[in-house]
């Protein structure tokens, strides 16, 4: 009898014990599922939209699109001084890019340190910056490089008459000319929607990744080929991305541009004064929604899903900070 207790109790205590390991496996695994759902609820894109410094065509009041203008002198300095209130922070910058249009790309040098005196007017950066034409600003068609102040139609009209005078002084007679591009405000949301998704991917994939790779020495490039990165910046700023979850990317941009991308991202969430309608065909109609030269608009993107495999993933944005100037008053007026 007193076997039989023995046996008994030890089969008490085993189950027991197997009870209490199970309670436990499922407690640390309750844990760890949320230690990652946290994470993944961190898990973002910061997107700094900065429009490039204000150029010789912003000055005399003429329309801008794909064609080009330098900057200005007080672009430059517009450019300095926001190097000096957020440029310089470039070793938090995950990814640093910018439209392939040269105003953009010299703001972009100066705002990252390229540029060390204002009469230096060299495009070369001392940190790696992606151009991406992509980001470059709308196609305005007719309209661009002529005063601000002319309809598309009237616009149309000086196009075709300059068409037929060069017809006329010239042995090669082409009667329609070559019409420049015009772009739609959907085909410039689908060009940017199309970069944002493609950094948006990369960010997960190398989120999916890192314990498996080494990212302080790599970066991904546009064509998803492997780029050696010597900038320690890059470093730092990956570094920081992997604490906080936050990847921050500079983008250098144009206003026609950041006012779409701006109105489809977070159009709901803008003050109620600003107007995100349409702003016709040829982008002539501008709304309440001002991005001075410059300014800097900061929106934070979050993947719904955490697959680096989705293609493409899916997000929600939230604005952080709408067109911000304050860097302006360390600009001298001269």
């Amino acid at each position: 009898v007193l076997l039989w207790w023995c046996l008994i109790l030890l089969l008490f205590e085993t189950e027991m014990r197997v009870i209490s390991a199970t309670v436990l496996d499922r407690e640390s695994l309750s844990n760890n599922d949320a230690v990652d759902n946290t994470d993944a609820v961190r898990l973002r894109l910061r997107l700094h939209l900065v429009r490039h410094g204000e150029t010789e065509s912003n000055r005399q009041n003429l329309v801008l699109g794909q064609t080009d203008s330098p900057l200005t002198p007080l672009g430059v300095r517009q450019a300095h001084a926001a190097s000096l209130a957020f440029g310089l922070e470039s070793s938090s910058f995950w990814r640093r890019y910018t439209s392939d249009l040269p105003r953009a790309q010299r703001t972009a040098n100066i705002l990252l340190g390229g540029e060390i005196t204002e009469g230096d007017a060299s495009t070369q950066t001392r940190i790696m910056v992606t151009n991406d034409e992509r980001l470059r600003e709308r196609a305005k068609g007719v309209r661009e490089q002529r005063d601000k102040s002319l309809t598309y139609d009237e616009a149309m009209e000086l196009h075709l008459a300059e068409v037929n005078h060069n017809n006329h002084n010239s042995d090669n007679n082409n009667s329609n000319g070559s019409m420049p591009l015009l772009e739609s405000e959907t085909e410039v949301w689908d060009r940017f929607q199309n970069w944002m998704e493609e950094v948006l991917q990369d960010m997960l994939r190398l989120s999916n990744h890192q314990s498996s790779m080494q990212h302080d020495s790599i970066t991904i490039s546009n064509d998803g080929t492997m780029l050696e990165q010597e900038q320690s910046s890059d470093t730092a700023g990956m570094a920081q991305s992997r604490r906080d979850g936050i990847h921050h990317v500079l983008v250098v941009s144009h206003s026609g541009t950041l006012r779409t991308v701006i109105g489809k991202l977070v159009g709901d969430q803008l003050p109620s004064h600003i107007s995100t309608l349409p702003v016709g065909k040829d982008g002539a109609k501008k709304g309440s929604l001002h991005v001075p030269n410059t300014s800097r608009t900061i929106i934070d993107i979050f993947p719904n899903t955490f697959d680096g495999n989705t293609n493409p993933p899916k997000w929600r944005a939230t604005l952080v900070d709408l067109t911000n100037t304050s860097h302006f008053d360390d600009i001298s007026s001269n």
